[in-house]
């Protein structure tokens, strides 16, 4: 059981330098690079068949691997309606767009 958290720890630590490694390379305009360094996440998710954190799987486009950095290579869209809130993200490489729902925060006052 040991070997399978060391596993997972040091697939934790790559992904987080992969990533990093991608948003410099988009921000340096070396899309190809950034593209690559998504490809060799996903492939290590695979081989491994260890789950990347949600936050992490949120942060590059599923169908052509560019990393989404809102004005860059995403726009990013809040769309609000009732007590929902909508944030839609479209990807500015290929048009896929992802959208993920949450409640609007309550705002609690104390009158006493």
């Amino acid at each position: 059981m040991r070997r399978k958290s060391v596993l997972k720890d040091l697939v934790y630590q790559s992904s987080e330098i992969l990533l990093d490694l991608s948003f410099k390379w988009v921000r340096e305009g070396k899309i190809d690079f950034a593209k690559n360094a998504i490809r060799i996440l996903e492939e290590i998710r695979r081989e491994t068949n260890i789950r990347i954190p949600i936050y992490m799987r949120r942060m590059y486009c599923k169908k052509c691997y560019v990393p989404l950095i809102p004005g860059l290579t995403a726009r990013v869209r809040i769309i609000g309606r009732g007590k929902m809130l909508r944030r839609v993200v479209t990807c500015l490489s290929c048009g896929e767009i992802y959208r993920l729902e949450f409640m609007k925060n309550k705002i609690e006052t104390d009158y006493s």
